[in-house]
C-alpha cells in the first residue's frame, strides 16, 4: 500500500443500503479497502455484519455497521475511498435511495480524498443517466470530479463496473485574481 502525507493508512469502503449482502462484498472489496462500512436502516443488516465478523478468519477488511438512513450516514463518515453499491431498487423491498443520483452523489463525492477513489457498482438506483455517463469511455465531469471507467475491469464477470473518481484541478483564476 502507498504511504506518504497525502495517503491515509486505511482505505475505507462504504456500502449504503446493503440489506444482508455482507460476505461477498467483503471478499470483493478485499483488494480495494481495509475497512468496509455497511449501512442500512434494517437491524437485520447489523446482525448479518456481526455474523460475518464472527465467521471469518481470513485476512479480509474489517467491518463496521451504521444503522442509519443512507443520507444520515454520510454525516458520520470522515472519508470514503470506495463506494460499493449494488442490487438496490426503488421498488418494493428496495431502499428507494438514489445513491447514483445527483443529490446523494454530490454529497458522497465530497468525502473522497484528494487522491480520488473508486465506485464499484451495478448501476442500481441511478438517476439522470449518471451511471451510463460515468461508464462510457469519455466518462462524466460533475461536482468538480471526473468519473470514468477504470482501465481494468476485473469485476465485469459478476456484473460490476469499476469507476475511477478523480478530483478535477481548480479552474485557473484570471490575472486580476477573479475566477
Amino acid at each position: 500500500m502507498e504511504t506518504g502525507p497525502d495517503v491515509p493508512d486505511r482505505r475505507i469502503a462504504f456500502y449504503p443500503c446493503c440489506a444482508t449482502d455482507i460476505a461477498e462484498p467483503r471478499e470483493i472489496l478485499a483488494p480495494y479497502a481495509d475497512e468496509v462500512v455497511y449501512c442500512d436502516v434494517d437491524p437485520k443488516a447489523g446482525a448479518a455484519v456481526e455474523a460475518e465478523r464472527r465467521a471469518r478468519h481470513r485476512r479480509l477488511p474489517e467491518l463496521r455497521f451504521l444503522e442509519k438512513d443512507a443520507g444520515q450516514a454520510l454525516g458520520g463518515l470522515r472519508r470514503v475511498d470506495v463506494l460499493f453499491y449494488r442490487r438496490d431498487s426503488d421498488g418494493e423491498g428496495g431502499s428507494r435511495v438514489y445513491v447514483l443520483g445527483d443529490w446523494y452523489l454530490r454529497r458522497l463525492l465530497a468525502l473522497f480524498p484528494e487522491r480520488g477513489g473508486l465506485i464499484i457498482t451495478d448501476g442500481s438506483n441511478q438517476r439522470g443517466g449518471l451511471f451510463r455517463k460515468m461508464s462510457r469511455t469519455s466518462g462524466l465531469q460533475r461536482y468538480g470530479f471526473s468519473l470514468a471507467p477504470a482501465p481494468e475491469q476485473p469485476l465485469l464477470g459478476i456484473g460490476l463496473t469499476v469507476v475511477r473518481v478523480e478530483r478535477q484541478a481548480a479552474a485557473p483564476a484570471y490575472e486580476d485574481g477573479s475566477a
